[in-house]
């Protein structure tokens, strides 16, 4: 399980675990944010990275965080961040300018030296194995932010593919071809990201060719995601329902 992976696994996690949370991966100046209750997280896979979060943290001038973590694939430490003054100051002794990268930061005796000046943390969350990743990955009110931000980077309307996902169940029926598109192998459909308006206006015209889907081809990476998404029938609603309080307001007009 690579940094990737073992962040989106943590951000389900928590949001199916911890109350009101309303965590995203969204690997920028740290790996999970929680805007709305103010939380940030650095990720390493095994190691935590105590210094990275604090430059972060300066560099983003985040001055009302209310707690920030690091995670490796055992547990997350979360700490009271110190006065951002305080923050401010670890930051610029090794970076005066605040322009190194998250690489350039992360370095054992930098971590050391954050990890003395926090003290212990205030909350500690053991994992459970995360590497045991579950053979489908339902789609749930909790982790949709998520799964946006995947459908998102290929230009998938999310409505579309869960009404598409809808009814597929537990079987093993659900594979990206080699050309990058979804297929449902049961039915012999294929998910091209339109309305079943705009499918049936075509049809006539690509009688006897081949459908181009109306989004990106997924990636190689990306396949066994894809291939793992499943929607329960009995979560549809509230579902939907998120997935049109989290569209931009002028594609809902």
């Amino acid at each position: 399980m690579d940094e990737r992976e073992l962040s989106d696994a943590i951000t389900e996690y928590l949001n199916n675990t911890q109350v009101s949370s309303h965590y995203e991966f969204i690997d920028d100046f740290c790996d999970i944010a929680d805007t709305r209750n103010r939380t940030y997280i650095e990720v390493k896979t095994d190691h935590f990275a105590y210094a990275q979060i604090l430059h972060a943290i300066a560099k983003k001038n985040i001055r009302n965080a209310y707690k920030f973590g690091v995670a490796d694939h055992k547990e997350i430490r979360f700490f009271r961040p110190p006065p951002f003054q305080v923050i401010r100051k670890f930051a610029t002794e090794f970076d005066p300018e605040l322009i190194f990268t998250p690489s350039q930061v992360d370095k054992n005796d930098l971590n050391e030296k954050a990890e003395k000046m926090l003290g212990a943390p205030t909350q500690v969350i053991q994992l459970p194995d995360l590497s045991a990743t579950p053979k489908y990955r339902f789609i749930t009110k909790s982790n949709l932010n998520t799964i946006k931000a995947m459908t998102d980077k290929y230009r998938i309307d999310l409505n579309l593919l869960i009404d598409w996902l809808d009814g597929v169940g537990e079987h093993a029926s659900i594979k990206v071809n080699d050309d990058g598109w979804l297929v449902n192998t049961n039915t012999i459909s294929l998910f091209t990201n339109e309305t079943e308006e705009a499918q049936r206006d075509k049809e006539l015209l690509e009688f006897g060719g081949h459908r181009r889907p109306k989004h990106l081809p997924i990636r190689q990476k990306d396949i066994e995601w894809f291939e793992s998404l499943r929607v329960r029938h009995g979560d549809l609603g509230d579902i939907l329902h998120e997935v049109d309080r989290l569209m931009p307001r002028k594609k809902k007009a």
